[in-house]
């Protein structure tokens, strides 16, 4: 199979591709790297290079997954960038002292967004184990900020592990009230027609957010993606959404996807399997065969107590190591 085949939009080229994800990787690298650098004068620096690391790996999965990046291998990867985000919030709490600092900035387009997108692929990709730990990113510690957002409230809910909070407000509503309202009817046909409305105006009324129109540049084209259609379309069971596939940034392959994939029992998102994870630099819990995202899936063994490696320079930023578990 060749890269035009495999990608999911057709704005992106191979060339394209591998200049922006080298770009965006050695971005990351100097960043980690100036992590070791004491900030001197220049308070908020090391601040900076957190979020940087996050938004680089949220940018470089989307990215992947435009390239035509395998469903199955972003299931893992997606941990990545709960994990990332988990950093950056982490060093905003230690700079402010304020333990309900959100990690995503939710009253602007910046934040919004890559939110919405993120509670979104947790329900696509079958990772609603994840839920818990994206829900503390923006509702901090004392759950101060929870509620601020009707339509990131209604997603949430759909998560049983969840107690969410009823709010009237909507913070993105162009063009997010449209798919609100697709959740507000018992009329799949009607939920149907919102979503077809959300996203016809998509694109347009997004337009101040920083990604618009980047396809016309060089690099920095990660993708134009509307997850939270996607989200909708299975939150709500509609069974025909064959009318969406019309648009480009609908993500229809992640809709089969999640309509049709059953996770074993012993999968990386059962909250109750005897599933072992371990980040890179930490002591191996448990003796046996590891896998990792950053590592191509590709199994190497580890004794209890090694130093579980760092692979350098792979596409997800981060290494999470998972154990091969044939319970």
């Amino acid at each position: 199979m060749s890269f035009l085949t495999e990608r999911r939009q057709q704005f992106l080229t191979e060339v394209n591709f591998h200049g922006t994800r080298d770009l965006t990787l050695r971005v990351m690298q100097r960043q980690k790297e100036n992590l070791s650098k004491p900030e001197g004068s220049d308070v908020g620096w090391h601040l900076s290079m957190w979020f940087g690391i996050a938004e680089g790996t949220f940018n470089n999965f989307i990215l992947s997954y435009t390239a035509g990046e395998p469903l199955e291998n972003l299931r893992y990867a997606l941990e990545n960038v709960v994990v990332a985000y988990e950093n950056y919030l982490k060093a905003l709490v230690q700079s402010s002292g304020d333990t309900d600092e959100m990690a995503f900035p939710i009253r602007s387009f910046d934040g919004y967004c890559p939110y919405i997108w993120l509670i979104s692929l947790c329900y696509l990709l079958h990772r609603q184990d994840l839920l818990p730990r994206v829900a503390r990113l923006v509702d901090g510690e004392d759950e101060e900020n929870a509620g601020e957002d009707v339509l990131i409230e209604e997603m949430l809910a759909y998560d049983d592990s969840l107690e969410r909070y009823e709010t009237d407000t909507i913070l993105g509503v162009k063009p997010y009230s449209l798919l609100f309202k697709a959740f507000c009817t018992h009329d799949k046909n009607k939920s149907l027609h919102k979503i077809n409305e959300f996203l016809k105006k998509w694109y347009k009324d997004l337009s101040a957010a920083p990604w618009h129109d980047s396809h016309l540049s060089d690099d920095g084209y990660f993708g134009y993606w509307a997850f939270e259609a996607g989200a909708a379309v299975y939150l709500l069971e509609i069974e025909d959404d064959s009318s969406l596939y019309q648009y480009l940034y609908y993500p229809k392959d992640l809709v089969q996807f999640v309509k049709t994939f059953v996770p074993p029992k012993n999968d990386v998102s059962n909250k109750k399997g005897n599933q072992f994870r371990c980040e890179a630099g930490q002591n191996c819990p448990k003796t046996g065969d590891w896998y990792s995202p950053a590592n191509n899936m590709e199994k190497r063994h580890f004794k209890q107590g090694e130093i579980m490696p760092e692979i350098k320079n792979n596409p997800w930023g981060l290494t999470i190591w998972y154990l091969e578990n044939d319970i």
